[in-house]
């Protein structure tokens, strides 16, 4: 009776050992598993601000870039105007600067404030001589008066010179009083032969 007693009772601890073996060998195995869960789910997060960080500079740097375009695209499409409260005589013989100011005639080489009085500005044009060299003059300082702030003016002396030579071929002036003709519409291009002073054309320009 004792011997058998024995043996339950070494079965029984044999048992309980098992138990506590798998119960341990468990315990384990799922703190491996949270442990790995855990560093899997920190790591996907970093990975995430990570991105959203490198995301970030580049979506800045995008929308800067986009604003400089649309920035740059405005101040092209914007009209050159002159500014003619600083063609004083103080500032005579300095050149003025003309971006975005095209012609149609020839192209701008310089402006220059003239130093005969205040407001007086000397316009260089580059240009081939053609056989309506003068009256193409004319309407590109129409122009000039009409949509580029020249009206402000009090006096304008145009030149023209043949790019290839450097001579000059065409030039003129006009008076406050004709700039305000032809702001006022009374006078155009078509008339202002007989009214610019010191018309001069060179000889081996037809007309």
């Amino acid at each position: 009776m004792k011997g058998i007693l024995k043996f339950c009772g070494i079965c029984l601890l044999i048992f309980l050992a098992m138990c506590a073996y798998s119960i341990i060998k468990y315990s384990g195995k799922y703190r491996n598993k949270a442990a790995a869960s855990s560093v899997s789910v920190v790591s996907s997060v970093a990975t995430s601000e990570s991105v959203s960080s490198s995301a970030a500079p580049a979506s800045s740097e995008s929308s800067e870039s986009i604003a400089a375009s649309l920035s740059a695209a405005v101040s092209e499409a914007e009209p050159f105007m002159l500014d003619a409260s600083a063609l004083t005589t103080s500032r005579t013989g300095r050149k003025v600067e003309t971006p975005g100011l095209s012609l149609s005639y020839g192209e701008i080489e310089s402006l220059t404030v003239g130093g005969a009085c205040d407001g007086q500005i000397v316009v260089k044009v580059q240009a081939f001589p053609v056989s309506n060299s003068e009256s193409r003059a004319f309407e590109s300082v129409q122009d000039l008066v009409l949509n580029h702030g020249f009206d402000a003016c009090k006096a304008i002396d145009y030149w023209a010179v043949n790019p290839a030579s450097g001579n000059k071929f065409l030039s003129f002036s006009l008076d406050s009083a004709l700039i305000s003709k032809i702001a006022s519409g009374s006078i155009g291009a078509e008339e202002m032969a007989g009214e610019v002073s010191g018309l001069w054309v060179d000889s081996s320009v037809v007309q």
